[in-house]
C-alpha cells in the first residue's frame, strides 16, 4: 500500500501531497468534503485527527480508506478511529455485557489497560505470554455469555511476540474471541507487512485487530480498528 508524505508546516491547508490529500488540524469538518471534491484524482487520503467518524459525519473518504484497509488485513470491515488509543477506548465497552469476560495478558499496552477498565465484562489478567495460566482463566469463566481473549501482537516494551498459534488453540477449544493489537508488528512483521498474523503464518486467525497509520505506516494522525465484526454496530 501507499502511504502519504507527513503533514506540512502550515496545518491550516489542505495540500496536494503524492497521489493523496492531507488534512490540517485546523480544518473544519463540514469543509472536509468540498474542499477533498476538488482533487478527484487523488488515489488515497490521510486525514488529521478531526477527520474521523467521532467528530464528523462519515465521508466517503472514510470509507475508501477503511475499505482498504480492511482489503490489506484481510478483513470484512475496517473502522477508522482518530488514534489507536481511541480504538481501544471503543471497543470493549461496546462489544462486552457484564454476562461478559475479558482476559487480558499483564503487559498489554496502556490503552488497551484504559479501554477495558470502560466496560462492565468480568475483568482478568493472566500471566505474560503464559498459555498454561489463561487455560486456567479460560476454565473459570466458562460460564459467562462471552469470552475475549485480549493481547499485543508485539509487546511495545520488550519486543515479544504473543504466541498467537497457541492463544487461537485456546479460543477454539473454549469458544473465546480473540483480538490482537497489532499496532507494532502491523508493517514490520510478515513478508508483505501485513503483522504478527502473516508473520507467524496465521492470516485470519484473529477474530478482531486493531492497528494504527501512526507508526511503520508512516501516516499522519489517522489510526484503524480492524475487524470482523459488524462495522454499523460499533459506529452506533
Amino acid at each position: 500500500m501507499k502511504w502519504l508524505a507527513s503533514l506540512n508546516e502550515d496545518t491550516d491547508t489542505i495540500l496536494e501531497t503524492r497521489g493523496g490529500v492531507v488534512g490540517g488540524d485546523r480544518i473544519y469538518g463540514h469543509l472536509a468534503n468540498s474542499l477533498a471534491c476538488d482533487l478527484p484524482t487523488c488515489h488515497f487520503y490521510v486525514y488529521c485527527s478531526i477527520l474521523n467518524h467521532s467528530t464528523t459525519l462519515s465521508q466517503d473518504i472514510h470509507k475508501d480508506l477503511e475499505e482498504k484497509l480492511a482489503r490489506f488485513h484481510n478483513r470484512d470491515d475496517a473502522i477508522l478511529y482518530a488514534s489507536c488509543f481511541d480504538a481501544n477506548a471503543g471497543i470493549f465497552e461496546a462489544l462486552l455485557t457484564p454476562e461478559d469476560a475479558v482476559i487480558s495478558d499483564e503487559l498489554n499496552h496502556a490503552s488497551i489497560i484504559d479501554g477495558i477498565r470502560l466496560c462492565k465484562a468480568e475483568r482478568h489478567r493472566y500471566k505474560h505470554m503464559d498459555v498454561d495460566d489463561l487455560e486456567s482463566i479460560l476454565k473459570k469463566t466458562q460460564g459467562c455469555r462471552m469470552r475475549l481473549i485480549v493481547t499485543d501482537g508485539v509487546f511495545s516494551m520488550d519486543g515479544d511476540i504473543t504466541p498467537l498459534r497457541e492463544l487461537v488453540s485456546l479460543a477454539n477449544t473454549y469458544k473465546a474471541l480473540l483480538f490482537v493489537d497489532d499496532c507494532h508488528g502491523t508493517g514490520l512483521l510478515g513478508e508483505t507487512g501485513r503483522g504478527t498474523e502473516e508473520h507467524l503464518g496465521l492470516d485470519g486467525c484473529s477474530d478482531i485487530i486493531n492497528s494504527t497509520l501512526g507508526k511503520a505506516l508512516g501516516g499522519a494522525a489517522g489510526k484503524i480498528h480492524n475487524f470482523n465484526l459488524p462495522h454499523r454496530f460499533l459506529l452506533e
